[in-house]
Formats: structure tokens, C-alpha cells, sequence
């Protein structure tokens, strides 16, 4: 199962749960989605993600996804854009669909190496608590913990094997406090400068409540 990828997908199923709730309903197959996609813009990138989220959750044996490295939106623009310039699929359930762009877009890789995550922070930790120093980029900075704390409590679920045995935090603990802590405990450990971002915020987590 791809992590990030289901980080991303989860954490963007939960920022756009109210607007869901009264969502337009998105056609099923390829062509009448890529029109619907035209006039409802927020509820065409929804339907991607939660497709996303039920083929990660359904274990993506086979399955592509949107590779690390690579940020959902942006991930989700370059489908769609395979999808108008590709008028045999319009024909196929949007989930196919899906399929087929990712495949030829990418392979069915598990990462692509671009220097950032699939948040859009650096990829590494030294960058990473640059970046966050700057307050506009304070949003990015607080998912990509967010998320990668979420993929952790999927480890605990079975639903994330690489995060499986890694402390997510204990219930009560705010955004705003888990990325204050998150970066302290960072900032204190520099010789994870060098180390991916993602294993590097789940160490921070693994000592600041070694699963409670």
C-alpha cells in the first residue's frame, strides 16, 4: 500500500467531509465526469480522491495510485488532463479510467523523485523545518504532520504496513500542538537533517508518547 498516497487521500476526505455532504452526485463513467467536471470543479476533485481512498483501503493489489512525491492535486489535474486527451476511455467506468491514466502516466510507480512530498513540503527533514519557519507555508507544513501522523494510526488499524509499530499521538492533541511538538522534537535532533521527512516525523512521535 502506497502511505503517502492514503495520508493525502484520507486527510483530504476529512477537509472535504462538509462539503460532501451535500455534493453533487458525479457520473460513473469517463465522459459524462469529464463534463460534470466542468461546472463542478470541487465535487470532480472529490470523487477523485475518494476513489483513491477506496482502492487504498481495498488493499491495491494491482491497483495504481498517484505516486509520493507527487502532490494530490496536481496528481489528479495531470488524470484528468490524460483523461480529455484520450476519448477511447471515455467509454470506461471512471474508476478504469483512473487505472489507465496512472498507468501511463506514471508507470504504476511507487515514487517519483521530485524533492518534495506528496504535501508539497521538502522531502527531507533539514528543508522541511526551513520551510516551516515561513508562516505562509504553515498550512502545508501542519498536513504534512497531520498526515503523516494519520498513517500511522492506519499502521495501527493494518491498514498501513510501513507505518506498522510507530506511535501515532494520543487523542486530545490539536493541530496546532502536534506540529509545535513535531517540530520541537525535529529541531532538537539535527542529525535527521538528511532523513526523509515522513519516517523522520514518525520517530518524533515514536519518542514524544511511545504509544502512550
Amino acid at each position: 500500500m502506497k502511505i503517502t498516497a492514503i495520508c493525502m487521500a484520507v486527510l483530504a476526505a476529512l477537509l472535504f467531509a462538509p462539503q460532501a455532504m451535500s455534493a453533487a452526485k458525479a457520473p460513473d463513467r469517463v465522459g459524462p465526469f469529464l463534463n460534470f467536471c466542468v461546472k463542478h470543479h470541487q465535487d470532480c476533485m472529490t470523487s477523485l480522491v475518494v476513489d483513491e481512498i477506496a482502492t487504498n483501503l481495498g488493499g491495491n493489489s494491482g491497483q495504481c495510485d498517484i505516486p509520493r512525491g507527487v502532490e494530490t492535486d496536481a496528481g489528479n489535474a495531470q488524470v484528468l488532463d490524460w483523461l480529455k486527451a484520450h476519448p477511447e476511455s471515455h467509454a470506461l467506468p471512471l474508476h478504469d479510467g483512473m487505472q489507465a491514466a496512472m498507468k501511463s502516466i506514471w508507470n504504476c510507480a511507487a515514487a517519483v523523485k521530485t524533492g518534495m512530498t506528496s504535501m508539497g513540503t521538502p522531502d527531507t527533514i533539514g528543508p522541511f523545518l526551513v520551510f516551516c519557519e515561513d508562516k505562509h507555508h504553515y498550512a502545508k507544513c501542519a498536513s504534512e504532520i497531520v498526515g503523516d501522523n494519520m498513517a500511522v494510526y492506519a499502521g495501527t488499524q493494518g491498514l498501513n504496513d510501513s507505518a506498522k509499530g510507530h506511535c501515532p499521538s494520543p487523542d486530545g492533541i490539536d493541530t496546532p500542538e502536534l506540529t509545535r511538538k513535531i517540530l520541537g522534537w525535529l529541531h532538537e535532533h539535527p542529525e535527521l537533517n538528511d532523513q526523509d521527512t515522513e519516517t523522520s516525523v514518525w520517530a518524533a512521535g515514536d519518542s514524544l508518547w511511545p504509544c502512550h
